[in-house]
């Protein structure tokens, strides 16, 4: 998965005349078929969990998208059903184990990573999912499912089997606590995202990352999330954060 360079010199390694890094965040690989406790703010609105999985938390007049499987049944799909409601409004609640994370859709700028996401998570599929690559002042990337037993080295090259196209109409704004879509490159968006933790206008590319979210709760969190032994990332965590529970909300 690829990352644009910090302007300027070239800060991390394997960096092309493009200025992207190889294998770095927020790249997603270049084969998308390759094999909790909670954070202060917002109201405690406990939604009833369909599928016997207890109460699962919703913001303040959301309630709980019901889930499309009981359990993750599988981490392939050949593409992702419409689900989205184009008249409804979603969040995404990631408990993870640092903490809860809640996240609101640009639904009407990023309809396609917008439903990918929702369907994804409507079927379990990032239970368990870590964060892969985490580097403090830069970005937290998670969403690859090869993360759940897959050897080490192949953590940050998985996805759910299909791709959809990029979404940069208007250009991202790539501010702190934005998320985006991790890629390999144009049109190339699965599974795997990226949370910014600073403003990244100006050191990403705003033709390259489709950002489709905004934080409305976990920052707190983000500094908790296990970080990258090494400066560039390209280490996984030696014990990462991992999404324990992901559902999605609406209203």
């Amino acid at each position: 998965m690829r990352l644009l360079a910090l302007l300027g010199p070239c800060l991390l390694v394997a960096c092309s005349s493009d200025n992207t890094v190889g294998n770095g965040v927020p790249d997603s690989g270049s084969n998308p078929d390759s094999s909790s406790t909670t954070d202060g703010g917002g109201d405690m609105d406990g939604q009833s969990n369909p599928d016997g999985g207890g109460t699962e938390y919703c913001p303040a007049g959301y309630t709980l998208t019901p889930f499309l499987t009981a359990t993750a049944t599988t981490h392939k799909f050949t593409k992702a059903d419409q689900v989205a409601d184009s008249t409804k409004d979603y969040m995404a609640v990631l408990e993870t184990t640092a903490g809860r994370i809640v996240w609101h859709f640009h639904q009407s700028v990023a309809p396609l990573a917008t439903n990918s996401f929702i369907f994804l998570a409507l079927h379990h599929y990032f239970d368990g999912i870590a964060f892969h690559r985490v580097v403090p002042g830069f970005v937290a990337q998670g969403g690859d499912p090869n993360t759940i037993s897959g050897a080490r080295s192949t953590w940050g090259m998985g996805g759910p089997g299909y791709t959809f196209a990029d979404e940069l109409t208007p250009p991202p704004d790539y501010a702190a606590y934005t998320v985006a879509m991790a890629n390999s490159g144009p049109n190339t968006n699965g599974s795997q995202f990226f949370i910014d933790l600073a403003d990244e206008n100006g050191v990403l590319n705003p033709k390259a990352y489709t950002m489709f979210a905004d934080l409305t709760e976990g920052m707190s969190v983000l500094p908790m999330i296990a970080t990258s032994p090494d400066p560039n990332g390209f280490t996984p965590p030696t014990t990462p954060t991992v999404m324990t529970d992901v559902h999605i909300c609406q209203k």
